[in-house]
């Protein structure tokens, strides 16, 4: 009996924490929805939306069904009902990268900068646009306004760095 107790608190911290990604997930996802929204509206000339997460969908979507398959193949095999809050907690997992990937691979360029997740960055408070050495390819946005580094998907990065680059030479012309 005293093992039954532990396997129904281990199944209910598996549940809790998955709602709890897919919870924070979501409400990221609200909140950088509404302020890019906002600034869409704000600035509605010479905008250009870039949405980058297509393969990411189609990587998650398979193992979400892989995930799916096996709660239904723990179900029809009356199987342990911790592998299925497992499996469960896989498919939460899973939804909340999804969310957070599609909130992260959708940017906004427009004449005098661009906005990323929440905040809208101006180029004149860009100091250096950088490659970063790893694994995972990323550039790192050096800014003036504050000591942090933003860090950036590569694909947005070489087009942050184009629309920079494209800016300083509009600014020089003018003088």
């Amino acid at each position: 009996m005293n093992s039954e107790i532990i396997r129904m608190l281990a199944l209910a911290a598996i549940v809790v924490y998955g709602v709890y990604l897919v919870y924070g997930s979501i409400r990221k996802f609200i909140v950088c929805s509404k302020a890019r929204k906002q600034h869409l509206l704000e600035k509605r000339k010479n905008t250009e939306l870039i949405r980058d997460y297509a393969i990411w969908v189609l990587a998650y979507g398979i193992v979400v069904a892989i995930a799916i398959f096996g709660i239904v193949y723990e179900v029809n095999h009356k199987q342990d009902l911790l592998m299925i809050a497992a499996y469960g907690f896989l498919i939460m997992y899973i939804l909340s990268f999804y969310i957070e990937f599609i909130t992260r691979r959708i940017i906004v360029f427009d004449d005098d900068g661009f906005f990323y997740e929440e905040t809208y960055y101006r180029y004149r408070s860009i100091n250096g646009v950088d490659p970063v050495k790893g694994i995972i390819k990323r550039y790192e946005i050096r800014l003036t306004t504050s000591a942090d580094k933003l860090q950036i998907p590569h694909k947005f990065g070489e087009l942050v760095k184009e629309h920079f680059n494209a800016y300083r030479k509009k600014r020089k012309s003018r003088r």
